[in-house]
């Protein structure tokens, strides 16, 4: 079973700041709650091993390959991680107590100290989370990593630097886009409708390939498992947003005035043909808007010219395709 919610922590809720205070003082708590100095050593390596996972946002695999004493500032809080994502990070004040207090003990000098089974780790993360009453799906290894990043998105770190934070590579970052049904997504999207009109069709995707020309830069988006995307922006766009590397996370919108709605499939010169569904239509006498929705379920509103269209074809529920530039798309900042 725990590989199971190990490997699919997406369709699991994630823990609010509360529950993850909650949690963090039970740790606390049962590290304490022994009498024989032989259990207490092994309820000290778990607590770290939890500590580095909630506040380092530490995979668990490198947690147990790393030696934490020589990696670890006590003073600064610094944690250099080594290895394929190797990365320095920040670790909290307010946590460094507890990381001094373990660290002191003799047995953290030895190379091995944590050197422990992963199924026996998780086999505590779900008990512990159970002494406080939460589910233990919420509190395993990985959901807590992801609840850490979420955790730091709340605080307003920006994403790009929450996925350095978290080490993450590659397709990794889509898992964590919807990590928690989505509520990474929809942080993200939150934020760039902020900033956007109440119409601007606001969306998230992974940038997946970047093609460059003498002067401008196409970006292949990843919106959806099967459904792509192509953006037009300049060179220095490209720098400004530090899109070199493929696989970023962007939020970007499409202004529906730039978007043609067709009633069939016909080809066009526009790079971008979306099938939809319609589900509102809102219109004057002269002009309007269509609102529909794709395969995804990702709604995208269209304006209209009111006049060229014969309402009798057009009608929620209808199929229709929606067409735009690839130079329509703006990528957010």
């Amino acid at each position: 079973m725990s590989n199971k919610l190990e490997q699919q922590p997406a369709d699991r809720q994630n823990l609010t700041p509360e529950e993850l205070a909650t949690l963090s003082l039970c740790w606390e708590s049962w590290e304490q709650a022994v009498s024989t100095p032989a259990r207490r050593i092994v309820r000290a390596k778990l607590h770290l091993v939890f500590l580095l996972v909630r506040y380092g946002g530490l995979r668990l695999r490198e947690v147990l390959e790393m030696p934490v004493t020589a990696c670890l500032d006590r003073q600064s809080g610094l944690l250099s991680v080594p290895g394929e994502n190797a990365r320095d990070i920040m670790l909290p004040m307010g946590c460094m107590q507890h990381f001094r207090r373990i660290l002191s003990l003799p047995e953290a000098e030895q190379a091995d100290f944590l050197a422990l089974d992963t199924g026996f780790i998780r086999r505590k993360f779900y008990a512990v989370a159970e002494l406080c009453g939460l589910p233990p799906q919420k509190a395993a290894p990985r959901a807590l990593r992801y609840a850490r990043g979420l955790e730091l998105l709340s605080l307003h770190v920006p994403l790009s630097m929450v996925q350095k934070y978290l080490g993450q590579p590659g397709a990794a970052k889509t898992f964590f886009l919807n990590f928690a049904g989505g509520d990474v997504k929809s942080h993200v999207l939150d934020r760039a409708r902020e900033r956007s009109r109440s119409r601007d069709n606001v969306l998230a995707g992974i940038v997946t390939s970047i093609r460059l020309g003498l002067r401008r830069a196409e970006l292949e988006i990843s919106v959806a498992s099967k459904l792509v995307l192509y953006a037009q922006t300049s060179l220095d766009r490209v720098q400004d947003l530090d899109l070199g590397e493929h696989r970023q996370v962007i939020s970007f919108h499409i202004p529906s005035s730039r978007i043609v709605l067709t009633l069939d499939h016909v080809p066009t010169s526009l790079h971008n043909c979306l099938e939809a569904t319609v589900t509102g239509l809102h219109a004057d006498s002269v002009e309007g808007f269509a609102s529909t929705v794709l395969c995804d379920g990702t709604p995208l509103h269209a304006d209209l010219d009111w006049g060229r269209l014969d309402s009798a074809e057009l009608y929620e529920g209808r199929r229709v395709w929606l067409h735009f530039a690839a130079s329509s798309v703006e990528i957010d900042d």
